[in-house]
C-alpha cells in the first residue's frame, strides 16, 4: 500500500509551508503500515548554513524519545525476574534513602519511598531543573555535574542518579504526575541491576540485534556529516539560530559521555527508531528474536495514572492521553483533536522528534526535526491528521 498522491501532496505542502515561514529548518517523516513503508519524505536542511539536506539517514538528537527505549530496558530486567516494579529505588541507589519533600521551604519526610513504578510513570515527585523550590535544587545538581565535566572530572550515570536522589521531591510519591528526571534514574538502575554499563546494555540487548547501527549516546567522527544541527526559531525577529547549549547535561556527542542519560541522551535516525518501534508493535518478537513478551508490552501501553494524577498531565499535546511506562497512550480521540485510534502510544523529544505507534492500524508515525521556539504540538497534530487521512 502507498498513500494517494493527494495525501502525499497535502503532507508535502504543509511541511514546506512551515519551512518557508521560517518555522523549520528541515524534517524527515516516515509512515510504516503492516511492516511496510507507505510514505517517506525529506525536507529542507539538516545544516542550514552549509546547505546539507535532510536525508533518510540523517541523525537526530532524540532527547526524550530516549525514554521509551530505557523503559524497554527496564522491562527486560523485569521479565528476567531481576527487579519488581514495586521495589524501592533505594534498594539499588543509596542516594534515594530517607528522601524528603519540600513545600514552601519546609522539608517533610516522605510517606513512602519512591519505587521503580513511580519512575516509569512520572509519579515520584522528582523534577527537572525549574523555577520552583524542588526545580531550583535539581538545577544546582545539574550545574555541579556540568562544572565537573568542564573541569575534566565527569560524573557517571549511577553517581549522577544518586546525586539526584538527594534532592527533595516536589510532592509525596504517588500524589501527582510531573515530568522529571525519573528516566535518568531508570538508566542508572539498569546499570546497577544488570552489572553492565548502561550504554553497553542497550547495545547488546537492543541496538545490535535490531541492527540499529546509528543509535548511541555519541556520534562517531565518520558519521558527523549526517548529524543534524539543532535550531532555535524566533518568529518575531525572523531569526534562525543554531542551538548549542548543554540542556540537561546533553553534551556535543563527540565522545561517549560519562553520564548516559536514559531520559534524553540518545542520537538516532528514523530508520533505526522504526526498527525499535516495529519490535514493540509486533508484540516484542522480530526475526525470530524475542525482546519482550506480548503481555509485557500490553502492560506497558496502558494508562497507569489515577484520575487524580492524570489531572496534572495537562500539557496541550497530552489532551486525551494517559501515561505509563514513559509513554503517552491515547484514551479519548475527541480530546486529542486528531483522527487517530484509541490505544495509540509513543512519545516525543524536546527538539521535536516524535513517534506514534498504533496497534489498531498497525501503523508507525515517525517525525525527525530539530527546532525550538515554535508550537510543536499543533505541527504534530496536523501531521498526524494528514497521516491518518491517508488510510
Amino acid at each position: 500500500m502507498k498513500i494517494s498522491k493527494t495525501c502525499q501532496d497535502n503532507i508535502h505542502k504543509f511541511i514546506e509551508k512551515e519551512i518557508a515561514e521560517g518555522k523549520l529548518a528541515g524534517a524527515n517523516l516516515s509512515l510504516i503500515k503492516d511492516g511496510k513503508e507507505i510514505f517517506h519524505g525529506e525536507y529542507g536542511y539538516a545544516d542550514l548554513e552549509n546547505k546539507v539536506p535532510v536525508q533518510r539517514d540523517t541523525i537526530f538528537k532524540m532527547y526524550s524519545m530516549t525514554k521509551p527505549i530505557t523503559s524497554v530496558a527496564v522491562m527486560m530486567l523485569f521479565e528476567h525476574g531481576l527487579l519488581s516494579l514495586k521495589d524501592q529505588v533505594s534498594m539499588y541507589l543509596p542516594g534515594f534513602a530517607k528522601q524528603q519533600v519540600i513545600e514552601k521551604g519546609v522539608l517533610t519526610p516522605v510517606h513512602r519511598e519512591v519505587t521503580i513504578e513511580d519512575l516509569l510513570n512520572m509519579t515520584s515527585g522528582m523534577v527537572y531543573p525549574d523555577a520552583d523550590e524542588a526545580g531550583e535544587l535539581m538545577g544546582r545538581v545539574f550545574e555541579k555535574a556540568l562544572a565537573a565535566e568542564e573541569a575534566g572530572n565527569p560524573i557517571g550515570t549511577v553517581e549522577f542518579a544518586n546525586m539526584m536522589g538527594t534532592v527533595p521531591l516536589a510532592f509525596q510519591p504517588g500524589e501527582k504526575w510531573r515530568y522529571g528526571t525519573n528516566v535518568d534514574v531508570l538508566g542508572a538502575l539498569v546499570e546497577v541491576i544488570s552489572g553492565k554499563n548502561f550504554g553497553d546494555f542497550l547495545q547488546e540487548e537492543l541496538f545490535i540485534p535490531l541492527e540499529m547501527t546509528d543509535t548511541d549516546f555519541y556520534v562517531p567522527a565518520e558519521k558527523r556529516n549526517r548529524f543534524s544541527k539543532c535550531y532555535e526559531m524566533d518568529l518575531e525577529k525572523g531569526t534562525v539560530t543554531p542551538y548549542q547549549d548543554k540542556h540537561l547535561m546533553i553534551l556535543d556527542f563527540k565522545k561517549m559521555p560519562a553520564f548516559q542519560s536514559g531520559g534524553a541522551g540518545l542520537a538516532s535516525t528514523l530508520v533505526d527508531y522504526a526498527k525499535f518501534s516495529q519490535m514493540l508493535l509486533s508484540g516484542g518478537t522480530v526475526n525470530g528474536r524475542r525482546y519482550l513478551g506480548r503481555k509485557t508490552i500490553e502492560f506497558m501501553i496502558q494508562n497507569k495514572l489515577t484520575p487524580a494524577q492524570l489531572a496534572y498531565a495537562d500539557w496541550d499535546e497530552l489532551q486525551g492521553y494517559g501515561y505509563g511506562c514513559c509513554m503517552r497512550v491515547l484514551m479519548d480521540v475527541g480530546k486529542a483533536g486528531h483522527n487517530g485510534s484509541i490505544g495509540e502510544y509513543g512519545w516525543g523529544g524536546w527538539m521535536g522528534t516524535y513517534v506514534a505507534m498504533d496497534p489498531v492500524e498497525n501503523l508507525i508515525f515517525l517525525l525527525g526535526i530539530q527546532r525550538l521556539g515554535v508550537d510543536g504540538s499543533r505541527f504534530t497534530r496536523v501531521l498526524k491528521t494528514l497521516a491518518y487521512s491517508a488510510l
